[in-house]
């Protein structure tokens, strides 16, 4: 998770939405800073649990927030409940809301659609949601322990 929040600290560029796509440039440093919500006062518990995101975003020149969990096994056979939960209770925060999670991956990085849910299948209300997407980014390790290492 540290090599990850790392990595996309320095590299991630941000989401091509017409292509669904996360961009990565290595030739640049963005110096973006990704943290827990933890660090800006948000706690939910559920008993001796916490929810809360492995690195969140707000970009506020743009108005959109980037919530990504980081993933330490490789596949994923189901829907990512969390990760669905996190983009409710944060919606409201920006206008725009960009979620993915981030598994390792030997090969290319390269992102993929996990989720995605129109609009008009959801209650009404105080939300304004446009459509709900959830990205699963497989990013390849090698590329972020090698940043890990040398940055």
């Amino acid at each position: 998770e540290t090599a990850v929040r790392k990595y996309l600290e320095l590299h991630f560029e941000g989401i091509d939405e017409e292509h669904d796509e996360m961009l990565y440039d290595r030739s640049r440093t963005f110096n973006r800073s990704f943290s827990k919500l933890t660090e800006y006062g948000y706690d939910l518990k559920h008993g001796e649990r916490s929810l809360a995101p492995d690195m969140y975003h707000l970009d506020h020149r743009h108005n959109c927030q980037y919530i990504f969990d980081a993933k330490y096994y490789s596949k994923l056979n189901e829907l990512n409940h969390k990760q669905l939960v996190y983009h409710f209770l944060f919606a409201n925060r920006a206008a725009k809301t960009y979620d993915a999670l981030i598994m390792p991956y030997e090969g290319k990085t390269d992102t993929r659609i996990h989720v995605q849910i129109n609009p008009s299948w959801l209650p009404g209300g105080s939300m304004q949601l446009e459509d709900v997407k959830i990205y699963l980014n497989r990013l390849n390790m090698v590329d972020v322990l090698n940043s890990f290492i040398t940055e």
